[in-house]
């Protein structure tokens, strides 16, 4: 149902897109640039993976291990300090190494954090802090 739903808007999508050429939000010209189309794809199944990931998460810390809001969030913390901590890392290597391969990189990154996931065990693990 969802999947028809997807196509339907983006056909949508696609016919406003055509009948405001000057205006409009993503001109269709703009997927004749080369590897603009890869890089789109990349960006939507990261975001994608990144949303269902936190969702899960929280749905495996709240409702299995049954913890606090508070102690969920802060179970989120050793992502958000990574990325900070990767930035600038990766802002310096994007010169040396070219966006391409920069992406590819961050995407293997990301499939293994996805893989990796997959294996947790939201019965054996305990939540290691008290608060």
């Amino acid at each position: 149902m969802f999947i028809i739903l997807c196509v339907l808007f983006f056909i949508v999508f696609v016919a406003v897109e055509y009948r405001l050429k000057d205006e409009a939000l993503m001109p269709l010209a703009v997927w004749v640039i080369p590897n603009f189309a890869a890089i789109f794809a990349l960006l939507i199944i990261g975001a994608g993976s990144l949303v269902s990931l936190l969702f899960w998460y929280t749905q495996l810390w709240q409702n299995v291990r049954h913890v606090s809001p508070l102690q969920t969030s802060i179970q989120f913390l050793p992502m958000g300090l990574t990325v900070f901590a990767i930035t600038p890392v990766v802002v310096l290597a994007i010169p040396k190494l070219g966006p391409r391969y920069m992406m590819i990189i961050s995407a293997l990154f990301q499939m293994t954090g996805t893989i990796l996931a997959v294996f947790i065990d939201g019965m054996s693990c305990k939540f290691p802090y008290k608060y």
